[in-house]
């Protein structure tokens, strides 16, 4: 599913330029109907769930996974989708839910950019004095060595800290 190129058109710059805004703002109540959709469907599934376990006397997920209703839907996505519905606030559960991923898709092309400014690290060739047998500096194998030590309380911290300190 890629992008489709329109070529000019022979119409004035301003009829094309309204035509898409008017797709812009279709786009944009798709996704909020896609969003309240989401909402709806964890509903109805919480709902299902209830007959299930209460008509069919199965165990919800082991139901799902034998049903054939539900095939190339993720137990994680299903599994979202009823979270939102049983929040307090659904709407507000899905608005977080959307404030989430877009952090997480900025943190991403953040990395992607800082990768793309970088220079490329040599290749792994045998006898490479800049890289370990893994594929890393040395300098990097022995931190993470320290770091396998730690305890999980201390690890934490120190995850909490290069979060704060480097915006990751």
């Amino acid at each position: 599913m890629g992008a489709t190129v329109h070529k000019l058109r022979s119409q004035p710059i301003l009829v094309e330029a309204h035509e898409i805004a008017s797709s812009w703002t279709k786009a944009e109540v798709a996704t909020d109907k896609a969003h309240s959709m989401r909402v709806d469907v964890g509903i109805r599934l919480l709902e299902l769930r209830q007959r299930v376990e209460k008509e069919e006397k199965m165990e919800w997920w082991f139901w799902v996974r034998n049903s054939g209703c539900f095939d190339g839907i993720t137990k994680k996505d299903m599994h979202k989708v009823m979270k939102l519905a049983s929040a307090a606030d659904p709407e507000a559960a899905a608005n977080a839910e959307r404030q989430k991923a877009r952090e997480g898709m900025r943190k991403y092309r953040a990395v992607v950019k800082l990768r793309e400014t970088q220079p490329k690290a040599t290749a792994n060739v045998s006898g490479s004095p800049r890289l370990s047998k893994t594929g890393v500096l040395p300098v990097v194998e022995k931190i993470l060595s320290h770091i396998r030590e730690l305890t999980e309380q201390d690890r934490e911290q120190l995850f909490a800290y290069l979060k704060a300190e480097y915006s990751l």
